[in-house]
C-alpha cells in the first residue's frame, strides 16, 4: 500500500472502526473460555494468597481489611493485564503473522479505524475480565460501597489506556519476542507500582515519583475511590491523567502504525 491511496483529510470512519472491533469480538465469542477464564482464575488465585492469606496476618489496613484493600486494585489490574497482553501479542499477531491488518487496508478500511478497532476491542476485553472479578468479589462483600458499580466503567477507561501503550508498543516492535521489553519494563512495572498492594502515601522520593508516572496507579487510585466512595479533587485529577494517557497514546498508536505499514 502507498501513502498516495490514502487520503489526506481522512478521519476515523467509526462504523469501519466498528467492523473490526466486531471481527475480534466474533473471535473472542468462540474462544472466550480460553481466553477469559485464565485470567479470571489468577486474580481469584491472587485474592486467595494474598487478600485472605497474608491479610490474615494484617488486622487493620487503611481502616479496612487487607483483602478489601487489595479487591479494587485487583479489578482496575486485571483490565490492564487483559488489555496489555491482548493489544500487544494479539494485535502483533494480526499484523505480521496474519496479515489481517494487511487485508483490512486493502478495502475502505484504513489505518485509523484498525487503530481503533484494536483499542475498543481491548477495552472490552478488559472490561469484561474485569466486570466478572468485581463480581466475584462483590460476591463476597469485599466493596463498601454501592459506588462500586463504577467499577466496569473505570476498566473499561483503564483498558482503552493500556491497550493505547500496547499497540504502541506492538507498532515498534521488530519482532513477536522482542514484546517481552514491553511486559518486563511496560506492564509489570506499571502493576507493582500501582498501589495495589501497599499504601501508596508510604513512599517517598524516587519511588513516589516512578508511582506518579504509572498509569496503573492513576487507575487503581480512581478504582478505590468508587469502591470505598472516597470521590474528591483526586479523582478528578486521576480521571484527567488516564483520558490524556488514553488521548495521547491513541495518537502514538496510528501514526506509528500507519508508518509501519504504509510504504
Amino acid at each position: 500500500m502507498t501513502t498516495d491511496t490514502v487520503p489526506a483529510d481522512r478521519t476515523v470512519d467509526l462504523a469501519l472502526a466498528r467492523a473490526v472491533w466486531q471481527r475480534n469480538r466474533d473471535v473472542f465469542a468462540r474462544l472466550w473460555t480460553w481466553l477469559l477464564i485464565p485470567n479470571v482464575v489468577d486474580v481469584c488465585l491472587s485474592m486467595l494468597a494474598l487478600g485472605l492469606g497474608l491479610g490474615a496476618s494484617v488486622s487493620d489496613f487503611g481502616g479496612t481489611g487487607y483483602a478489601e484493600f487489595i479487591a479494587p486494585g485487583l479489578v482496575a489490574c486485571s483490565a490492564m493485564f487483559s488489555a496489555g497482553f491482548e493489544c500487544s501479542y494479539g494485535t502483533y499477531y494480526r499484523m505480521d503473522k496474519q496479515r489481517t491488518f494487511d487485508a483490512m487496508v486493502a478495502t475502505p478500511v484504513q489505518i485509523e479505524d484498525v487503530v481503533l478497532g484494536e483499542l475498543f476491542y481491548g477495552a472490552v476485553r478488559g472490561a469484561v475480565s474485569a466486570t466478572a472479578i468485581a463480581i466475584i468479589f462483590g460476591a463476597f462483600g469485599l466493596f463498601g460501597s454501592w459506588w462500586a458499580l463504577l467499577l466496569p466503567l473505570v476498566a473499561f477507561v483503564t483498558a482503552f489506556m493500556v491497550a493505547a501503550l500496547a499497540v504502541t508498543a506492538a507498532s515498534v516492535s521488530p519482532m513477536l519476542e522482542t514484546l517481552g521489553y514491553w511486559v518486563s519494563f511496560g506492564i509489570f512495572p506499571m502493576y507493582w507500582l500501582s498501589g495495589t498492594f501497599y499504601d501508596a502515601g508510604e513512599l517517598d522520593g524516587t519511588l513516589a515519583a516512578l508511582q506518579q508516572v504509572s498509569p496503573a496507579y492513576h487507575a487503581v487510585t480512581v478504582a478505590r475511590d468508587a469502591a470505598t466512595s472516597s470521590f474528591g479533587m483526586h479523582t478528578v485529577a486521576n480521571v484527567a491523567v488516564m483520558l490524556g494517557i488514553s488521548v495521547l497514546c491513541t495518537w502514538s498508536a496510528i501514526v506509528l502504525m500507519r508508518r509501519r505499514l504504509i510504504r
